[in-house]
Formats: C-alpha cells, structure tokens, sequence
C-alpha cells in the first residue's frame, strides 16, 4: 500500500496541493490541478493507497471550503474503489 502524507499546512494554496498529489501519485503532464482532474485520476489508479491529512484542523492559509471540497473528492474515489483509504489526523 502506497501512503501519501498530506500535510495542510505545508501549503499556501490549492494549486501547491494539486502540485504536490500530481507529483506523489505520478499523474500525467496533462493533469488539470482542479477537483474534476484530481478525482478522475484518482479513479483510474490501480493499486491500494492511503491518504493521511495531518493538520485539517489547524488554522491554515487554505480556506475551510477547499479543504472540504478536497476530501470531499478522496470521499468519493473511496465509494468507488475499496482500495483507497482516507484518514484524518
């Protein structure tokens, strides 16, 4: 099982994060940095993966909406594929 560590912190907006899960799950050049583009490479991954979100509650540069759009999507890609794992610490 592959793990992604997914710190919010770390990040100052939503295209760092997009730059950052494009580069952790190797997705192509073409890769949109947007949710639709995150869930629809998310889905066609083969392959356990666990994506840990360390800090989701702390105070950060990121607003609360995208935060919660983002997991929203690693929701949905669980539905889809009993493979993939979220979890918040």
């Amino acid at each position: 099982m592959k793990t992604i560590v997914l710190n919010i912190n770390r990040f100052d907006n939503m295209i760092e994060v997009h730059e950052y899960l494009k580069k952790k799950f190797n997705f192509p050049e073409y890769y949109g940095k947007n949710l639709d583009a995150l869930y629809d490479c998310l889905t066609s991954l083969k392959g356990e993966y666990n994506i840990v979100i360390k800090n989701r509650d702390d105070r950060n540069i990121i607003s609360e909406s995208d935060i919660d759009s983002l997991i929203s999507v690693f929701n949905s890609v669980k539905r889809k594929n009993n493979e993939f794992y979220i979890s918040i610490v």
